[in-house]
């Protein structure tokens, strides 16, 4: 009884922390009284400083300009599930950044000769949690001076996975990215800034074939600590553009991850024997859920997939196809780390 009181007020306690929670679901009309809406612009509008912005399943198209997100607001942007809400765009930018402090989580970036996410003016700061950018022209730019955590997030088929870009001598751009994947990009990370005040830490995440560079830097030396990583199968020999590697990253190694072929699906997660399971960065600060050593890639860290729970690696259910009221078995075969 204590402790179903504790987890009470917990959630009371957590639910108050927040201002207003907005719905956006496709298959719902709007209706302000409610704070639902249908597209995530509409949403956003309506929404203060404070508020949370949360996004059911679906593909959510962004071919008008009006449907496009730009503003300087501070708030949440959150997915109801993992990597089941799609922001789907073409040669469009779909959320542009001028100020103020957006997280998002469990959302899939899209866009096809566009960017998923772009830091256009005003030093905002960008959270960046458990989201998938792909095939787009950039992930995530940083075309301004912000601040930027990106961790467990996975950029995949893209130009640049995360470009950041000191457009004027006033620029700059400071941040880590942790746990992350970066895979088939043409350039996973790109920093071009001429004035080199950028500094960006990139630890424990897997750069695996990126065709010409895992990271590059248009100008030298780098600003950032790089660490314990794993390279394998990058362009230019896995040689960094520019950039020296720091301590404890695997070169040349095979993250050994269950499926990054894409057939039928992408499987991120470590297989058996994978060097990325407690090779990460050692330091308590990065301690997994489990208490032990950081993994490498988007199951370790603070945000990790799966929120620490047991991952599905095999499911079938017997007989395929069953009558109203029969019955069927399941076969699921799960991991934890």
């Amino acid at each position: 009884m204590k402790t179903v009181m504790l987890a009470l007020l917990f959630v009371l306690f957590f639910s108050l922390s927040y201002g207003t929670v907005f719905t956006v679901n496709l298959l719902l009309p709007d209706n302000p009284a409610l704070f639902q809406y249908h597209t995530l612009a509409a949403a956003y509008a309506a929404a203060s400083n404070g508020d949370v912005i949360r996004v059911y399943p679906g593909d959510y198209t962004f071919s008008q300009p009006s449907e496009l997100v730009s503003g300087a607001k501070t708030l949440v942007i959150e997915g109801t599930t993992l990597s089941s809400t799609w922001f789907v765009a073409n040669s469009q930018t779909i959320i542009s950044l001028t100020g103020g402090t957006l997280t998002l989580k469990n959302i899939v970036f899209q866009s096809n000769d566009g960017d998923g996410i772009k830091i256009v003016s005003g030093n905002p700061t960008l959270k960046v949690y458990n989201c998938i950018f792909d095939s787009c022209n950039v992930g995530i730019y940083a075309y301004a001076t912000s601040t930027v955590d990106i961790q467990g997030c996975v950029f995949r088929s893209c130009e640049r996975g995360v470009y950041f870009y000191r457009s004027l001598s006033l620029h700059s751009v400071y941040g880590a990215i942790s746990n992350c994947i970066f895979h088939d990009n043409t350039i996973g990370m790109y920093v071009n800034d001429s004035e080199m005040s950028s500094y960006v830490d990139v630890f424990n995440s897997v750069f695996v074939s990126n065709t010409e560079y895992s990271i590059r830097r248009n100008y030298s030396p780098f600003y950032g600590v790089v660490s314990y990583n794993i390279f394998y199968l990058n362009g230019n020999d896995n040689n960094l553009g520019g950039i020296s590697y720091g301590t404890g990253n695997l070169v040349g190694v095979s993250p050994a991850l269950m499926n990054i072929s894409g057939s039928p699906y992408y499987n991120y997660f470590p297989a058996a024997g994978s060097p990325c399971v407690d090779n990460g960065n050692p330091d308590s600060d990065y301690t997994d859920a489990d208490q032990t050593q950081n993994d490498i890639g988007i199951f370790g860290g603070p945000h990790p997939w799966g929120a620490g729970m047991p991952v599905i690696l095999y499911m079938q259910a017997t007989p395929g196809t069953v009558q109203q009221g029969g019955t069927f078995n399941l076969d699921v075969t799960g991991r934890i780390k």
